[in-house]
């Protein structure tokens, strides 16, 4: 990826057509789309690439049957993106299908509004006999009383960021990470620049048009060109198991609440959700009571529960477009997404606002908000994101079980240990994503691109071993490194944190003799 200040050869100021600002699937979308359209993108993140909501999210490619009653648009564009990106973007995607589960007790007269507008959506449901369902699914409880198959999926957020940012780079677009954004400059009512701080200076980069892809930060941003763009904050919570304990997405068939889902995900399973009020972007903070209530529920549809050992609580931040007006629960909110002309809006020139969606519509918010740009600038050019393949084909899948191991089994070419043996992560592995990051390296950005740390030992073992990497490679500097290490620890602790009981307390326990007690890192080192 090219990224100015990193030998591109790049000058400053920097002048572009468009400046996409948030680097989540949406503005990874954007850039894309308008580079395959031929225009000079530059994309600015403020972290690391999906480091909001996309990476926080439950890792689930919608059906749309979780909205077929209360939100039909929102359904029916899942529906359709569902099965545009399992034919462009096979890759980041399990496709492991799902059953809606009607528990004994659950309201009747959900179910048959449920099926109705599921049929009208257009989303393919086969009802399944429920000792049919126990044999497909053995953890499922006995009081499931009836089964629907639906067509969800489990996909990688994290790899279908960084590919379409990896195509929108190979045609020409620039990408600069860890730039936050500290202004955005109007003259004569048109935005005419927007300035980043990156490596401690001001980088200006003049535009014909910015887009704000930023998320649960898009009014953050938005102010900084003197407009407002209204959002109801809903943190979701969500839970990782150590294990799979379901072969399929697992979706309770009721009004949508807490912990209706459960999400194969890799070698681990994720469950949630919640929708709770958010004081901000940032206040993304599970409580121990949250983890309760989550598993309590989740208990209902899977009682094999009780022998997983939860092993991180995380959270995201839903940005909701919110009508001033609008005074009830984030769960009335649509899901659906916006694209806002804010010439049309507030009188500005040369800027436009994405809220809203999801994961699973990230493409199709990303072709209508091209379509608002090169309208304004008097570009005709059509979106090509629809049929053209995200990946090289030559790429493995996402998740295929076994598949890492087996390729281990056979042996690879020279020496390639394996560093993370939760995620089955090798030395190369990380060494190639530690020179495509460029020279700005950190553990959670290799993370990102490789699960290094995602799985039961949370980093326990290779967050050390790949500092050492980095060391011996990279050059990396030795304060550089143990700040980094902290870092990354501290925060592994804050998704540990809030279900510290049982197994999980002790394989914490060995974490703290690990770091704590051998490495001293609880402590300040001294000069």
């Amino acid at each position: 990826m090219k990224a100015a200040g990193d030998g591109s050869g790049l000058r400053r100021p920097l002048k572009t057509d468009v400046v996409v600002i948030g680097g989540g699937a949406t503005g990874a979308g954007v850039a894309r789309d308008l580079a395959l359209r031929g225009l000079k993108v530059i994309l600015v993140e403020r972290r690391d690439l999906a480091a909001g909501a996309t990476g926080r999210c439950h890792g689930l490619l919608h059906s749309g049957v979780r909205y077929s009653v209360k939100d039909l648009p929102a359904a029916m564009e899942c529906i359709l993106e569902n099965r545009v990106l399992k034919e462009v973007a096979p890759q980041a995607i399990e496709d492991t299908g799902g059953f809606m589960v009607f528990l004994k007790g659950d309201d009747p007269r959900y179910l048959e509004r449920w099926l109705a507008n599921t049929q009208q959506a257009g989303i393919g449901c086969e009802e399944i006999p429920p000792g049919r369902a126990l044999e497909l699914e053995p953890n499922l409880s006995l009081d499931a009383e009836r089964v629907f198959s639906v067509p969800d999926a489990s996909v990688d957020p994290f790899q279908l960021t960084l590919e379409n940012v990896r195509s929108a780079a190979r045609r020409g677009a620039t990408v600069l990470r860890h730039a936050p954004v500290a202004g955005i400059r109007v003259h004569s009512g048109r935005v005419h620049s927007v300035e980043v701080l990156q490596k401690g200076e001001i980088l200006s980069i003049g535009c014909e048009m910015a887009v704000i892809a930023a998320g649960a930060w898009s009014d953050e941003v938005a102010r900084l060109a003197g407009v407002r763009v209204p959002l109801n904050l809903s943190k979701g919570s969500l839970v990782i198991l150590n294990h799979r304990v379901s072969r399929r997405v697992l979706n309770r068939c009721r009004m949508p609440s807490d912990a209706d889902l459960v999400i194969p995900n890799g070698s681990t399973s994720i469950v949630g959700t919640t929708s709770i009020q958010a004081s901000s972007p940032d206040a993304a903070t599970v409580t121990p009571e949250e983890v309760e209530i989550l598993l309590a529920e989740t208990r209902e549809m899977i009682p094999a529960l009780d022998r997983c050992r939860p092993i991180r609580g995380y959270a995201g931040i839903r940005p909701l477009y919110q009508d001033p007006s609008h005074r009830g629960d984030a769960r009335d909110l649509t899901r659906g997404f916006f694209v806002l002309d804010h010439e049309s809006r507030d009188g500005l020139r040369g800027l436009a606002t994405v809220v809203g969606g999801k994961l699973t519509t990230y493409r199709l918010m990303a072709e209508k908000t091209a379509d608002l740009v090169c309208e304004k600038l008097g570009i005709r050019s059509r979106c090509l994101t629809r049929e053209e393949p995200l990946f090289d084909s030559a790429k493995r899948r996402f998740f295929v079980p076994g598949e890492k191991i087996r390729n281990i089994l056979k042996g690879q070419k020279g020496w390639d240990p394996v560093i993370c043996e939760c995620e089955l992560v090798s030395r190369n592995e990380i060494l190639k994503a530690s020179f495509e990051i460029g020279q700005e390296v950190n553990l959670a950005d290799i993370q990102h691109r490789t699960r290094m740390g995602m799985g039961t030992c949370q980093g326990g073992f290779c967050s050390l071993r790949t500092a050492g990497i980095l060391a011996g490679t990279r050059d990396v500097p030795f304060d550089e490194l143990d700040q980094g290490l902290r870092s990354f620890l501290n925060e592994r602790w804050k998704g540990i944190y809030p279900l510290l009981w049982g197994h999980q307390l002790r394989e914490e326990h060995l974490n703290y003799g690990i770091y704590a007690g051998l490495f001293n890192l609880d402590m300040t080192r001294s000069s």
